[in-house]
């Protein structure tokens, strides 16, 4: 039944994923397919992506995870990944992790009527057609160092032992990664997910050791014969762990993906002396390698993992870690494997303020997103994080363009038909069955209503989307509708649009209901923006009414 469930799952993303790619001129043109894994992190620690706040009801609950889940649908996403251990703890009734304070405040405490968020989120993702991931930290205990120490529950690992735990520079803490028992720890908290839980992967990001600077020379003495330096040992360790959760994982169930996003640069090409990898890509930043102690390229060669996500958070032409120049290094690593590649895309610097910035605006990720449809091995992209999709202006909507804009998928017509008609070109039914989709040889789409036969006129909601089609002909409109009352935006294939609209180099704002904001100011993303009489959005200017907006066109206060 589970395996079943996610075929089903997965059949009805890919007969909504049939996409059309929307590429910044300045891009390179592909004809190449859409990724076919597109998710969004969801960030649980601090109250960043949920809840939104700490002690909410089941119901906000529910109600915030219902939210996340829509958004994502409609931006075209067919994956979220929860962070469902922040810290040492879960967002999953668990026996071996605490209730997370994120949850109530106080570690430990359960929620109201027996509610557990993580099988709701797999229950409401797999609903929507989307994969569900947990994503646990594997290593990490605290954030905000002993203030978070000193309120753990007592049922916490790092409690019930306490000589498992290191204090490191930047005053947190975090757990032994060269002790047996804290590998074991780790494994047996992802098998109890998999075990318990419908979920399609487990995840872990990029916290393996904090740094070089960690206090286990005592662990080394014990364990590290055999190895000429401390360096190589701790590498081992965490070798070991990714092997043990890959081999564990599996074994409950095969069909569950474990994938790791670890820091974009493996190691780089050349450098100082202790530095340089002959495999490494040609870059002179941070190394994952020896920071983090974490062999990412081995994993890959090895096999260990189902996919790897490398954070590439620098945009294309950055002078030491350029994004074109490591997504084609990490190509090249995988290929010959069957290891997946998404990358991590760093939306959060999206939507900078300043003009001279290379993230001003959104078209450093359009950019990536064009190039990544020009190399075959990059199978997908996860973006970080689920809110600054909605905060940047334009980002949730060049989402939902780029990823669910279509021509209307052309499914096998039906068979033998009784009237063969030379002018149709083709023609299937709608999801919610209300009529058929035809589309003429000139292009054209029109609807035909299953409830009277006739063709759709105006207004007409199909799929959970607004379609206009104009009156006499039928015909689906596309651009800019005036119907009378209100200017509206269809886009090229047909669904109205709603929230931001780039066109050229004007900003447009859609309501939800999808009248465009004319003469007025709108709060998007708890900021203020003004709109002219034609609809574009104030910039760098001071308003008719006398207020100042900065170039990103948000109210100076």
């Amino acid at each position: 039944m589970k395996n079943l469930k996610r075929m089903l799952a997965f059949a009805m993303a890919l007969a909504t994923a049939l996409t059309l790619l929307v590429i910044p001129a300045s891009a390179a043109d592909t004809s190449s397919s859409l990724k076919k894994f597109r998710a969004v992190w969801v960030s649980t620690i601090y109250n960043l992506d949920y809840p939104s706040k700490t002690g909410l009801s089941v119901s906000q609950l529910k109600k915030e995870a219902d939210s996340i889940l829509d958004n994502c649908k409609s931006m075209g996403m067919t994956a979220v990944i929860l962070q469902v251990r922040p810290n040492g703890d879960a967002l999953y009734n668990s026996s071996i992790y605490p209730w997370s304070q994120y949850l109530s405040g106080s570690q430990g405490t359960a929620p109201a009527d027996g509610f557990d968020p993580l099988e709701y989120w797999v229950e409401g993702a797999h609903a929507r057609g989307l994969e569900l991931h947990a994503w646990i930290n594997p290593y990490r205990v605290t954030r905000s160092g002993s203030a978070d120490y000193n309120s753990l529950s007592s049922k916490n690992p790092a409690v019930q032992h306490p000589d498992w735990v290191v204090k490191y520079s930047d005053g947190n803490y975090y757990m032994n990664p060269g002790l047996p028992e804290v590998r074991k720890l780790v494994v047996d908290g992802a098998v109890e997910i998999v075990r318990n839980y419908d979920v399609d992967g487990i995840h872990m990001d990029d916290y393996f050791y904090p740094g070089t600077g960690f206090a286990d020379t005592d662990t080394y003495a014990k364990y590290g014969q055999g190895f000429s330096s401390i360096d190589d040992w701790r590498r081992e360790n965490v070798n070991l762990l990714v092997k043990e959760l890959d081999a564990a994982i599996h074994a409950v169930d095969p069909s569950v993906s474990f994938g790791i996003s670890p820091f974009g640069i493996w190691a780089n090409k050349t450098g100082n002396t202790a530095s340089s990898m002959p495999n490494g890509s040609d870059t002179a930043g941070n190394q994952s390698y020896f920071s983090h102690y974490a062999d990412t390229r081995k994993w890959v060669k090895e096999g260990w993992i189902d996919y790897i996500c490398p954070q590439i958070y620098w945009e294309i032409g950055h002078d030491t870690a350029d994004y074109e120049t490591l997504a084609k290094w990490w190509a090249n690593t995988v290929k010959g494997t069957d290891v997946e590649l998404y990358i991590g895309m760093a939306d959060y610097k999206a939507g900078n303020s300043s003009s001279s910035s290379p993230w001003y605006g959104i078209s450093a990720i359009e950019n990536q997103i064009a190039l990544n449809e020009t190399i075959p091995e990059i199978t997908g992209e996860v973006h970080f994080r689920y809110q600054f999709l909605l905060t940047v202006p334009g980002l949730q909507k060049f989402y939902t363009d780029t990823y669910t804009a279509s021509s209307k998928p052309e499914p096998e017509p039906d068979p033998e038909p009784s009237k063969p008609d030379s002018n149709i070109k083709t023609q299937y039914t709608s999801k919610d069955a209300t009529g058929q989709w035809i589309q003429y040889q000139n292009g054209n789409w029109v609807f035909k209503k299953a409830s009277d036969g006739k063709l759709a006129e105006r207004w007409l909601k199909i799929d959970n989307t607004w379609y206009y089609f104009e009156p006499t002909t039928g015909v689906m409109a596309t651009g800019w509708k005036w119907d009378g009352s209100y200017w509206y935006y269809l886009r090229p294939w047909g669904g109205m649009q709603t929230g931001w609209y780039l066109e050229g180099n004007t900003w447009y704002y859609l309501a939800s209901w999808g009248g465009m904001a004319r003469n007025c100011w709108v709060l998007v993303g708890g900021k203020w923006y003004y709109f002219y009489d034609n609809g574009s959005m104030a910039a760098n200017t001071v308003t008719p009414d006398g207020y100042r907006v900065d170039s990103s066109g948000a109210w100076i206060q």
